[in-house]
């Protein structure tokens, strides 16, 4: 009798150490779920930016100050074209951060390094 008592109550311990696991194990599956998507919108928007916008930028910037410097631009223009070139710069530097904190979270996610 006592020993089925104490039998129920490792078995019950168990139980419930086997719930806790699993609802850690749960949980940490959906961190890593939720942590790929928003990587991989992060590598999407990254990729755009660092092959489209940011180049793009740099170009209406370039060809601003040559029609400033032939006197076919303003100087507000040119003001403006180069405020727009480093605001695209600044954005693509502030979401490769994000790449790479998403990037880190994933990593540790997975116990890679552990």
């Amino acid at each position: 009798k006592k020993y089925d008592h104490q039998l129920r109550a490792a078995q019950s311990q168990h139980g419930a150490a086997q719930a806790a696991a699993d609802d850690v194990y749960l949980e940490l599956r959906r961190q890593l779920s939720d942590r790929l998507v928003l990587w991989r919108q992060l590598a999407k928007r990254n990729e755009r930016f660092t092959k489209l916008l940011v180049p793009n930028a740099n170009s209406n910037a370039r060809i601003t100050v040559q029609a400033y410097r032939n006197g076919r631009s303003d100087f507000n223009s040119l003001i403006k074209a180069r405020v727009t070139q480093l605001e695209v710069r600044l954005k693509a530097i502030r979401i490769h951060i994000d790449l790479l904190k998403a990037q880190a979270d994933l990593l540790y996610l997975a116990g890679v390094g552990q």
